[in-house]
């Protein structure tokens, strides 16, 4: 695959872009599932627990999608000596 132009910092921020979207869902969903129940419509309390837990099944596979594309860190180690002070 060619990386020239990849924008890791690009897909970053979209991705935290969709997993907030998809976690207002989960807001929404569980809001309308539990009004839903309290109103005695359990058809609508149906429809909304299945897309809850469709949005949370499709979150975390974006997540695990964005965790296998995206390079790792790579943290620089500090310059270490040993005991007489010499490399």
């Amino acid at each position: 695959m060619d990386m020239i132009g990849f924008d890791p910092r690009g897909v970053r921020d979209k991705v935290k872009f969709i997993l907030t979207l998809t976690r207002l869902c989960w807001t929404v969903n569980a809001f309308v599932t539990i009004a839903a129940v309290w109103l005695h419509h359990y058809a609508i309390a149906a429809v909304s627990a299945f897309s809850l837990v469709m949005s949370i099944i499709v979150s975390a596979t974006i997540h695990k999608i964005h965790q296998a594309i995206t390079p790792p860190k790579i943290y620089a180690k500090p310059y270490l000596e040993d005991r007489h002070g010499s490399v």
